[in-house]
């Protein structure tokens, strides 16, 4: 079994919080959640396409509207950028998030990013210490032969108290403020053709974060979608520079992929951030400098 796969999270204090430099395990497993199907304490949000989940989801599962967990997109503005609380507070509360809920995140095919963005919001909130992902999401679910329904639930508006932090993400001006501090490593999580420039994504120029080390999230994963055991995941990100006492802050096209190394690093007791902006906000600023690997 998985070393820092969640077993019994309800035995857990609350005062077990993930904070900076504190491990926190964020996955749970098939059985976890079978065991505790219909508790009123669980909360089952799917993160996928809509379509997908009126077909099939687990049990008691709400859908995710990703849009109502982030700033409106508009034609030539920053995308994917954290919204106001309020926003936030409001449409936790409708999936039925309370402060004593469990909460359980899982993909419906391999939505495993934007899964991870889910999971940061939440932490960004005060919540994560009680929100978890399913290791495997869905697909692992339903190759287990588990039940699935098309049964959309109503649940019952949530009573959620947020409690920002400030120590989950930062800014382009925070970024470029510490581009040279030897203890700050940041950490690109894009598929490598970006990351060496060869493909420029939707970036306004190609390139990498001067400093920044290539440790695509995929790589995280395994073919089965599930996470990489503790001891593998500590060596990608060794290998990315990372040592204790160092802050990573991870980036990627538009701060969701991020979230994946953001989440990870956590887990392995690193003080981890999150660039919001990503290479979406920096690339748009000329002045700003970028690293092509290939020379152009």
């Amino acid at each position: 079994m998985r070393a820092f796969v969640l077993i019994l999270i309800l035995s857990l204090p609350a005062s077990c919080t993930a904070s900076a430099g504190q491990k926190h395990q964020f996955l749970v497993t098939t059985d976890w959640v079978a065991e505790r199907l219909g508790s009123s304490q669980l909360v089952l949000l799917h993160v996928g396409s809509e379509e997908e989940y009126r077909e099939a989801h687990l049990p008691g599962a709400v859908f995710v509207d990703r849009s109502a967990l982030s700033t409106p997109h508009e034609e030539g503005g920053i995308v994917l950028e954290m919204p106001s609380v309020d926003q936030l507070e409001s449409a936790f509360e409708a999936a039925g998030v309370s402060d004593d809920s469990w909460i359980v995140i899982y993909w419906g095919v391999n939505w495993i990013s934007p899964s991870a963005r889910v999971y940061l919001t939440l932490d960004y909130l005060g919540m994560g210490e009680r929100t978890f992902l399913l290791d495997g999401g869905m697909p692992s679910w339903v190759s287990e032969g588990r039940e699935t329904t098309t049964i959309i639930p109503r649940p019952p508006r949530g009573n959620f108290t947020p409690r920002p932090r400030n120590d989950v993400l930062v800014d382009l001006q925070w970024v470029r403020e510490h581009l040279n501090d030897r203890n700050v490593q940041l950490i690109d999580s894009r598929n490598r053709e970006f990351y060496t420039s060869e493909k420029k994504g939707n970036a306004s120029r190609a390139g990498h974060l001067p400093g920044a080390t290539s440790v695509p999230y995929h790589e995280m994963v395994d073919e089965s979608l599930k996470f990489k055991p503790a001891q593998e995941l500590q060596r990608l990100l060794t290998e990315g520079g990372m040592n204790e006492g160092k802050t990573a802050i991870s980036y990627c096209h538009i701060g969701q992929q991020a979230c994946v190394t953001y989440l990870v690093a956590r887990s392995l007791g690193f003080d981890a951030r999150m660039f919001d902006g990503s290479m979406n906000e920096w690339s748009r600023h000329e002045e700003l400098p970028l690293v092509s690997e290939t020379g152009q």
